[in-house]
């Protein structure tokens, strides 16, 4: 985060009011824009993965993220109204995602089971949210100094108001027709730099041949 938008626009989890409260697990600050970032670790269960059999699935998105999403719209309120002590000034809307480990398929799946949650519990629905896997927002940060974040989070808002699509899928299509890399450029720079080190890669790409240890980089015991 620090690395696309600078370390003075980022805030990690404020913890605010009595008795004390957490904020999202990040805070983006862009222009008139505050993105809010909630991070889930809990992932789905093998059998969820395997046979996505309804109840599995059921049980699965309300331990993940029902919960999460419950919160949200009083998160986004305590941060416009200054309760995290964090500057807003300028800041005319929100855009809350909800980050899962897991690269998630069938978007639509998830979101009516939200709204259902909502109604049952009598609850106002909350439907303005992104929901991605980490990938996803890697892929986001990289792109964002020429192709900001909440540009495209707008743009997300936008697709599926015509059809629905899993947040991987928008991004995917939105990267080949503007030709960008889908890597995050820190991690694509570990990756060349761990590829140069260890494996012969022929001029035209089309070789790779694993270096063989050499004398130096080997230690024998007398």
């Amino acid at each position: 985060m620090n690395y696309a938008f600078g370390e003075e626009n980022v805030y990690h989890e404020p913890k605010y009011g009595k008795p004390e409260h957490g904020g999202p697990d990040w805070i983006v600050i862009d222009k008139d824009t505050a993105i809010l970032i909630e991070c889930r670790s809990s992932r789905l269960r093998l059998n969820s993965k395997i046979y996505a059999d309804h109840e599995d699935l059921l049980k699965d998105t309300r331990r993940i993220f029902l919960e999460t999403l419950e919160k949200y719209p009083g998160k986004i309120a305590d941060f416009m109204d200054g309760s995290m002590d964090i500057d807003a000034t300028g800041v005319t809307h929100c855009e809350a995602i909800v980050v899962m480990y897991d690269q998630l398929f069938v978007e639509s799946y998830y979101r009516e089971v939200a709204r259902e949650h909502f109604a049952q519990k009598g609850l106002t629905p909350f439907d303005d949210y992104h929901f991605m896997g980490v990938v996803d927002l890697e892929v986001l940060t990289g792109w964002n100094s020429t192709h900001p974040m909440k540009t495209l989070l707008l743009k997300n808002k936008e697709a599926r108001t015509q059809e629905m699509q899993d947040f991987n899928a928008f991004l995917r299509t939105y990267s080949k027709d503007h030709d960008l890399n889908f890597m995050h450029p820190l991690l694509k720079e570990v990756f060349d730099e761990f590829f140069a080190k260890h494996f012969q890669i022929s001029a035209d790409g089309t070789k790779l041949e694993l270096e063989e240890p050499t004398a130096d980089s080997t230690s024998t015991s007398t």
